[in-house]
């Protein structure tokens, strides 16, 4: 998929995000196309499960 609106979208959102910065993330894998390399789509989805442990609560 193209970067461009996920870059857009997360730029427009930063302002909200400024008391927790770390709560905002935007990631690209270049080497990736819209079907993700294994390596890249197994680092994504632990990044993804992280950010959800640190900060969904429970």
């Amino acid at each position: 998929m193209p970067p461009g609106p996920a870059k857009a979208l997360h730029a427009q959102l930063e302002p909200l995000y400024a008391q927790a910065p770390e709560r905002l993330r935007h990631r690209e894998f270049p080497e990736s196309g819209h079907m993700m390399r294994e390596a890249d789509w197994h680092e994504a989805t632990r990044d993804a499960a992280d950010w959800l442990s640190r900060f969904l609560p429970r």
